[in-house]
């Protein structure tokens, strides 16, 4: 143990005893230090005091001993093993101070606690984790399949997952689906990777990493990402993009490996290390995200510019390193642009991934061909876009761009070629579809092009005529145009067509078109014999005769009722004059009309807009009555119907009665259909009678036959008041008078009542009473309680109950006692009088008032005559209800010489 400078040697010790012992690994953790150890010895002088205290195998066991720096006293130890070889490779501490320790055990009786997993044949893999104080195997599980498997490394992630990894020969080695791995199809010798979980009862992951691969460390980074760092001597190891080291170096390689904490990818791998051959031995991980290793190597091992020591000493070294992850950008993507008049506009997207630092900027390149491009713009990494107007129209120009962070530059995206190959395009031409002798016509056009455009050249011939060129003018920046004149001697077709020339000479022609030349005279009306009135419902016919200077060919009359109702209608022909026979619709709004007239040559003509004015004498009509045939007092009901009319409806009203009572309106709410609503009175049993009254917009009106609502009372009687005027007691007639009210007539009061727990009730009709109803009851002597329920009715079997009354009975009866004569007793002798009590509920309290001790029991008066003379004796009965009653006699106590009296 060295001071932290390293300038001094604080202590030092020999470990171990009389046989072969080798330390395996080591932690510490606070004061203490973990030596796990390998041990043949079966005698150690310092104290082995925890699980196994002696070295259970016939050589070599796993060893752990505790050791205070402190103090530096030896606190305790422990052997773990079998009784055949058990060898520890690695040693953790983990998050509770348990020890987890791994290796290989060729003993059949190696201490487990856990089943989960194959543990095949021997020698086989082992995870045990030992209680800080080393008393106690906590967990402890073999792996292994059925050839030799050992487990190198072992380490835990924040959630207390044990990861393990080392070699197997097993063919049957478990694995599980859908992780990374190098190679799943185990061969004869493959490196694993397994998690498990921190009971040990499940198996998380378990991937194969190969046979040219050997771990010498494993750890975790902040996320619980796997990095492992060992050797390997293959050549078709994976290697991640923008890793240093790509390919194999020396004849034995460095790799350095990160996987995700669920093992479901690669995140970063690598080569590292000289033309020689290297072996790291140990790792740490930097709160940086950097990793610590150490290891040997023969030859040109990658020193920094900052090394203590930069070249080789002696044929065998140690190296020392800090790594980084980071790798340069990813290249960008999506990658666009359009061409213009000497110029390019292009954009692209971030790399998906930055290599773990920000992207710094992005650099452009530009070339005529391929492999000779030169930078020609540099932009930080906000500017994604990059505008070249230093190019030639029709050339064409090669462009790439690379993404750069503080690690450097991300391979190309590109070269794309960029060239203008695409013609002008015509969007489209404009020009009427006959042209008129002696006048000109307009013909233009709009053409876009992503260069511009260079001219415009219009061709065009009469009939089969010589054609004639043109140049259209520009009137805006992608529209052109021309006007040619008719002569007057054309009759046939104007026939041209366009030739469109941009900046880099790509041409775009456009089809031949027509256009004929035609007779502008359009035809006349000569008369026009339409009426000018017509009845709703009623035919009508559309008649006019027409002239045209050569030939009509289609008339048709255009009429309608309102702007948005148009009808469009091809006439008949009959002699010289045209006609259409139509129906009127059921409107008041004017028939407008006009003719339109075509000649032969597609001359049009079109008249003025004329009126037929529309008389309407047709009543509305009812369709459906959907109003109710029942209702019920104090209820909504709805009068609903639907009407209809040949043109509008105006109002519509509903006329009703009760009875042979006043006629009353309302008006109805229009709608899909019409209604209105009318409360029934509560106190109306006569039937409700209506009718409906309809009026169009023109004053046109239906009066519906009347029709007949049954009225039903759907309104229960209720209970005012309740008023015992003279109160249940017993033995006497009370008097109960309740007032009920109904919305009509109350029928009837019916008392069901029952005395106490009587299961047996009774039924009483209450009198009806000028201002309420009367009940008379006959109240029992020992009744307690009077308990009654109400049931009211009216006269439309409307009921209401009122349930679970339960009144007290008073009791006024006086309990008695029966008269008791004078008593006559001899002095000493014991007194025993008979006295009956009794009462109308039983329930007494009898006391005896004397100056003699005398009391009440069983039904007599007892006690010892003890005092000559003559006593009073009160018996004072007193009932549940307070009520009491006293009886007095006199007892005489004679001596021998009055004892005449007792006879």
């Amino acid at each position: 143990m060295f001071s932290h400078d390293g300038s001094r040697l604080l202590y030092s010790t020999y470990i171990g005893g009389p046989d072969d012992d080798g330390i395996a690994d080591m932690e510490s953790r606070g004061n203490n230090t973990y030596l796990l150890m390998v041990s043949e010895s079966s005698n150690i002088s310092y104290p082995i005091n925890g699980y196994s205290t002696s070295n259970p195998g016939r050589s070599a066991s796993s060893l752990i001993v505790m050791f205070n720096t402190d103090s530096k006293d030896f606190i305790g130890g422990t052997f773990i093993g079998g009784s055949s070889d058990d060898i520890a490779y690695d040693l953790k501490v983990s998050q509770n101070n348990s020890l987890i320790i791994a290796g290989e055990t060729y003993s059949s009786d190696y201490p487990v606690n856990m089943n989960s997993f194959p543990q095949g044949n021997r020698p086989s893999g082992f995870v045990t984790i030992v209680s800080p104080d080393l008393d106690e195997v906590q967990l402890s599980f073999l792996i292994g399949g059925a050839g030799c498997d050992v487990i190198k490394l072992v380490t835990h992630d924040s959630k207390g997952d044990l990861i393990i990894s080392g070699h197997t020969y097993s063919h049957d080695f478990p694995i599980t689906e859908g992780v990374f791995g190098l190679n799943n199809t185990p061969g004869d010798i493959d490196n694993f990777l397994t998690k498990i979980s921190p009971d040990g009862s499940r198996m998380i992951f378990s991937t194969l990493l190969g046979g040219t691969v050997t771990g010498a460390d494993i750890g975790l980074d902040s996320n619980d990402n796997i990095i492992i760092i060992g050797d390997t001597s293959g050549s078709s190891f994976p290697t991640t993009y923008g890793c240093p080291f790509p390919d194999p170096i020396g004849s034995g390689d460095i790799f350095i490996m990160k996987i995700s904490h669920d093992c479901d990818s690669l995140i970063y791998s690598s080569y590292f290390g000289g033309s020689g051959n290297e072996n790291p031995i140990g790792m740490d991980y930097l709160q940086n995200g950097n990793i610590l290793f150490a290891g040997i190597t023969t030859n040109d091992y990658p020193v920094s510019d900052d090394a203590f020591r930069k070249n080789r000493a002696g044929l065998q070294d140690g190296f020392f390193t800090e790594f980084n992850f980071s790798i340069p950008p990813h290249p960008p993507s999506f990658f666009s642009y359009n061409i213009g008049n000497r110029f390019v506009n292009m954009s692209w997207e971030p790399p998906g991934e930055n290599g773990g630092w920000p992207v710094l900027g992005y650099n452009v390149y530009r070339g005529d061909e391929m492999e000779h491009m030169e930078l020609v713009m540099s932009t930080t990494a906000d500017i994604t876009y990059f505008n070249d107007t230093n190019i030639e129209n029709g050339r064409e120009y090669y462009y790439s761009v690379t993404a750069v962070n503080v690690v450097g530059e991300s391979q190309t995206l590109g070269p794309i070629l960029v060239l203008d190959k695409e013609p002008p395009l015509i969007r489209s031409i404009s020009y009427p579809n006959h042209a008129k002798n002696n006048e000109d016509i307009l013909i233009s056009t709009e053409i876009c092009d992503n260069v511009g455009i260079v001219s415009a050249e219009f061709h065009y011939w009469f009939d089969d005529g010589i054609m004639i060129n043109e140049t259209m003018q520009r009137r805006e920046e992608s529209t052109f145009a021309i006007s040619i004149f008719i002569p007057s001697d054309e009759t046939g077709e104007l026939n041209f067509l366009l030739s469109v020339v941009d900046f880099t000479g790509n041409v775009r022609n456009s089809t031949m078109i027509s256009i004929p030349i035609m007779d502008t005279i359009p035809p006349v009306i000569v008369s026009d014999n339409t009426p000018t009135k017509g009845i709703t419902g009623q035919p009508i016919t559309f008649s006019f005769i027409p002239f045209d200077n050569i030939e009509i060919a289609k008339v048709n009359v255009i009429y309608w009722y309102e702007t948005d109702s148009v009808f469009n209608r091809s006439m008949s022909v009959s002699g010289i004059s045209y006609y259409l026979n139509e129906t009127l619709i059921h409107t008041l709004v004017p028939l407008k009309y006009r003719y339109i007239i075509i000649d032969t040559s597609g001359n049009i003509f079109i008249s003025e807009i004329r009126e037929i004015k529309i008389i309407d004498n047709i009543e509305p009509k009812i369709v459906l009555d959907m109003s109710g045939t029942s209702t019920f007092t104090g209820e909504d009901f709805t009068f609903k119907a639907q009407f209809q009319d040949n043109v509008r409806i105006e109002s519509v009203r509903v006329e009703y009665w009760y009875g042979d009572g006043d006629h009353l309106f309302l008006e109805m709410d229009p709608g899909e259909s019409y209604s209105a609503t009318l409360t029934i009175p509560n106190d109306s049993i006569l039937p409700l009678r209506y009718r409906f009254i309809c009026k169009d917009t023109s004053g046109n009106s239906l009066i519906t036959g009347a029709t007949t609502v049954k009225i039903i009372d759907s309104i229960p009687p209720i209970v005012t008041d309740i008023v015992w005027m003279d109160p249940p007691e017993n033995g006497n007639r009370s008097r109960l008078s309740i007032t009920a009210s109904d919305n009509i007539l109350v029928d009837s009061v019916i008392v069901e009542y029952w005395f106490d727990e009587d299961p047996e009730h009774s039924i009483d009709n209450m009198i009806p009473k000028e201002r309420g109803w009367i009940w008379e009851p006959d109240i029992p002597l020992d009744s307690c309680f009077l308990n009654y329920n109400l049931i009211i009715n009216d006269g439309s079997n409307n009921s209401i109950e009122y349930n679970s009354y339960k009144i007290p009975v008073i009791d006024r009866v006086l309990p008695n006692v029966d008269p008791v004569e004078d008593q006559y007793f001899r002095i000493g002798e014991w007194i025993l009088i008979p006295i009956n009590v009794s009462d109308n509920r039983g329930s007494l309290t009898v006391t005896v008032i004397s100056d003699m001790d005398l009391e009440f029991d069983n039904g007599s008066i007892q006690g010892w005559s003890t005092s000559q003379g003559e006593h009073e004796v009160i018996i004072l009965v007193t009932d549940g209800s307070n009520n009491s009653f006293e009886r007095k006699f006199r007892i005489h106590i004679v001596d021998e010489e009055n004892e005449q009296h007792l006879d």
